[in-house]
């Protein structure tokens, strides 16, 4: 009886140290996620703001049209004046290649005809003409390009030079207003689009008016009549 009793008790003792221990392992896994949920308000609170803002540099290119556009268009213009051969020399180029292209587009008709009912020599000829035409076209399209990116560096070096003098002579309240990174954005992003602007509007705008006008020319020279159904129709839509 005396051993049951010790052995009854050992039992009981072992019993409360085991409830004891899942008491404090209960009790810790309690405080862990307590912590754990008090300290995510926090570094979800604090985290946005320590992480930097994007900045101007960052964001995109607005399409905005600028508050005074005639005032811009006119200063863009006499940066482009300086500079009046060389983009005279582009209009040229351009106009060269441009016509070129539909000469050589032209050019195919007379070759698949002499297929038909010319010679052999009529033949090589034509296709000898057509090549040298486009020859001609591509060595235009290289010469504009070049001047192109030439004249557009000039300009923006003079954009970029009168830009800087005239920071040096602001006062520091207009520093001040200024957000972060908009200085700066003065002289990459949007000295950028101008480059953008030279390098591609110009010369895409003449070569689209002539090859826009040089096409209905040639479509009415082949067939008035087919023309001007596809000319009515195209002036409906």
């Amino acid at each position: 009886p005396s051993c049951g009793v010790s052995t009854a008790g050992q039992t009981a003792f072992s019993r409360t140290l085991m409830s004891r221990e899942r008491a404090q392992r209960a009790s810790a896994s309690t405080t862990v996620g307590t912590r754990e949920a008090a300290s995510a308000p926090c570094t979800s609170s604090v985290t946005p703001s320590l992480r930097p803002r994007p900045g101007p540099m960052a964001r995109q290119l607005s399409s905005k049209k600028p508050k005074r556009l005639g005032y811009t268009v006119g200063r863009l213009l006499g940066y482009m004046g300086h500079y009046k051969l060389l983009f005279f020399a582009v209009a040229l180029l351009v106009t060269v290649s441009a016509v070129a292209n539909l000469a050589g587009t032209y050019m195919i008709r007379p070759v698949v005809n002499s297929l038909d009912g010319g010679t052999w020599q009529e033949f090589v000829s034509g296709v000898v003409l057509t090549a040298c035409v486009y020859g001609v076209g591509v060595l235009c399209a290289l010469g504009y390009t070049q001047c192109m990116v030439s004249v557009a560096q000039k300009a923006l070096y003079d954009i970029r030079r009168d830009l800087f003098a005239h920071l040096q002579d602001l006062p520091l309240v207009w520093f001040d207003g200024r957000n972060r990174g908009d200085v700066m954005s003065y002289f990459t992003n949007d000295v950028d689009t101008i480059a953008d602007a030279l390098n591609n509007s110009f010369a895409m705008v003449i070569q689209s008016f002539i090859q826009m006008t040089g096409t209905l020319v040639m479509l009415f020279v082949l067939n008035w009549k087919l023309s001007l159904i596809v000319a009515v129709c195209y002036a409906a839509m």
